[in-house]
């Protein structure tokens, strides 16, 4: 299986990870708009987020990736990003990639990076079933 430098990509996330949250730059709020949860309640004003069947999974991604690389240098929060990343990377049915994204993110409490990644376990996608 080749996860690419993705598994690099988290290192460097988790050990860089640092500070609340900033107002969001024009490349993290268009990751929002195009994979963000409507559930999130974390989002900034005038992002609706998108329902997961209609997120636009290579746009997303690309655009989530570069988002949330530009927020770790930058040093800002990264759970939102990631976790929307996550949702991205499952929509396109990425789960390895998706695992690792929302595991970034529930180290930092998210709760609904934590939901996501219980129901991958649930499901058996991209890990081994585990209920």
């Amino acid at each position: 299986m080749n996860t690419g430098r993705f598994p690099i990509f988290v290192t460097f996330l988790l050990m860089f990870f640092s500070g609340p949250v900033h107002a969001l730059g024009p490349k993290a709020r268009t990751c929002l708009e195009l994979a963000a949860s409507p559930a999130d309640q974390m989002l900034p004003d005038g992002v609706a987020g998108v329902p997961f069947g209609q997120i636009d999974t290579a746009t997303a991604i690309r655009a989530c990736e570069i988002a949330a690389e530009l927020a770790m240098n930058e040093g800002t929060d990264i759970s939102l990003l990631t976790y929307t990343l996550g949702r991205a990377y499952q929509a396109a049915q990425k789960y390895t990639k998706a695992r690792v994204a929302y595991e970034v993110s529930a180290t930092e409490n998210n709760p609904l990076a934590l939901n996501n990644l219980a129901s991958l376990y649930y499901e058996g996608a991209g890990v081994e079933q585990d209920f």
